[in-house]
C-alpha cells in the first residue's frame, strides 16, 4: 500500500487531540493537519505538510522517513515567565504523546513515529500573529512493498 501523507498528518493530529495537559492547564482546543486561516482558540496544535525528504529502494521495498513539522500554539499574550515555564511543561507532554502508539494506527505502511527534536521553544508565529509555542518534528518511518516494472 502506498503511504498517504494526509492520513499520516491526520493521525499525528489525532494523537495530540486528547493529550492530558500539564496540571491546571486547559486541554488543546483543536489539533489539525488542515492549515486554518487563523487560530481562534488556544491552545492549538497544527501538523504542517511534510518536509522534503528521500526514500531508499531495495529489492521489492521502498522506505524512508517523512518529517512532519508540528507547532503547538499556547497563548498569544501573557506573562513571559509563566508562559516559558508552561512551555517547558508542555514540551514534556508533547514529546511523550507519540510513544503510546508509534504506528499511528497506520501499521500497513508506518513502522514507527518519533519526535525528532524541538527546533523552537518560545515565540512563534502563525500568519501575522505571535504566540508562545513549541515547534517540533515528528519523523514517520514508512515502508512499503513495490513491484519492479520494466
Amino acid at each position: 500500500m502506498t503511504f498517504d501523507a494526509k492520513a499520516i498528518g491526520n493521525a499525528i493530529a489525532s494523537r495530540y487531540s486528547s493529550v492530558t495537559p500539564p496540571a491546571g492547564e486547559s486541554a488543546i482546543a483543536f489539533a489539525t493537519a488542515s492549515l486554518p486561516d487563523e487560530i481562534t482558540n488556544e491552545p492549538a496544535l497544527i501538523v504542517y505538510p511534510p518536509l522534503p525528504g528521500s526514500f531508499s529502494f531495495g529489492p521489492g521495498v521502498r522506505k524512508g522517513v517523512i518529517e512532519f513539522p508540528v507547532r503547538f500554539f499556547l497563548y498569544k499574550t501573557g506573562n513571559a515567565k509563566r508562559n516559558s515555564d508552561l512551555l517547558l511543561s508542555w514540551a514534556s507532554v508533547l514529546y511523550s504523546q507519540v510513544a503510546g502508539q508509534i504506528q499511528l494506527g497506520l501499521s500497513s505502511y508506518v513502522t514507527w513515529a518519533e519526535v525528532n527534536g524541538f527546533p523552537a521553544l518560545g515565540k512563534i508565529k502563525y500568519s501575522d500573529t505571535e504566540f508562545y509555542g513549541v515547534e517540533f518534528v515528528v519523523g514517520v518511518h514508512v515502508w512499503e512493498a513495490v513491484a519492479a516494472v520494466a
